[in-house]
């Protein structure tokens, strides 16, 4: 009895396992383990890659829309040709008026009329969706862009800039030359509301006659798309190997069972084929 009983004590005293076996740090997943993560599941890595490339190649070519930019120049000139600050300062409040004209209902309608001559939309639609004989003047005004640049060419005259950005690359062009022209045409009217002070003040430095694409290339979407797919990729293969519950090699079976593997028998296709030449000789 007393040698049954020091035994089961024996027995209950052997260590278990994960017992008395020094634990260790948990550090979390390392860099390490992430790159191994991806390395084993680099097909599904080169395949996400490969549908964001294609998929932001064919958004930059198919539905992205361009934006054409055009410019144009005035300058705003004032009569006399003494530089003191009188004359500084009135040239500066010609600007300021200029600037302000340049978008008065006054020009964007004879913009509107200008734009319709050449069959571009610029009609108000009704409940239908027909053109109504009366001018978005709104939209229009959202077409282009005043500005006035911190350089000035002298003490008598100063430039405004005309920015015009759509969609189409000659109505870009055509914006900026119509505003142009408008406002030349309309400050040297008599009949014009209030800015007689810009008669004969106003002096084009040009006619706009090209317009550049201002939206992303296609170079840049496209790569943009492939950058998205290798971070979709990338979490593709670390869920997946996560998510991954079979053993598959000597860490992941100590992991499970706490015992170090002091060896491992391999499992070889040659037994099987020897196996199967044995019975057809037999058969012979």
């Amino acid at each position: 009895m007393e040698n049954n009983e020091n035994y089961e004590n024996q027995m209950t005293s052997l260590p278990r396992p994960n017992e008395n076996v020094e634990e260790e740090e948990e550090s979390g997943i390392s860099l390490s383990d992430i790159w191994h993560m991806i390395v084993k599941h680099w097909v599904g890595l080169v395949i996400f890659l490969l549908v964001g490339f294609a998929g932001g190649f064919g958004y930059a070519k198919f539905i992205k829309k361009a934006k054409y930019q055009a410019n144009v120049q005035l300058m705003v000139v004032n009569s006399t040709s003494d530089e003191n600050t009188a004359n500084i300062n009135l040239s500066l409040q010609k600007t300021q008026i200029a600037y302000g004209y340049l978008v008065t209902d006054e020009v964007v309608n004879s913009v509107c009329e200008k734009m319709a001559e050449k069959k571009y939309d610029v009609y108000t639609k009704d409940a239908n969706g027909k053109d109504t004989t009366t001018f978005d003047t709104t939209e229009v005004k959202k077409l282009y862009s005043v500005s006035i640049p911190t350089v000035a060419s002298n003490s008598t005259s100063i430039f405004l800039s005309i920015t015009s950005t759509c969609k189409e690359e000659q109505m870009a062009i055509d914006v900026c030359n119509f505003v142009v022209d408008s406002a030349l045409e309309l400050v040297n009217d008599p009949s014009s509301k209030g800015y007689s002070i810009l008669n004969n003040s106003l002096v084009t430095m040009g006619k706009a006659n090209y317009a550049k694409d201002t939206s992303t290339s296609t170079a840049v979407v496209s790569l943009i798309g492939a950058l998205i797919g290798v971070v979709i990729g990338a979490g593709y293969c670390i869920i997946r190997e996560l998510c991954d519950t079979h053993v598959s090699s000597k860490s992941d079976l100590e992991k499970l069972t706490g015992y170090k593997v002091i060896g491992m028998i391999p499992l070889y296709n040659n037994d099987v084929n020897i196996e199967e030449k044995g019975e057809k000789e037999n058969a012979k």
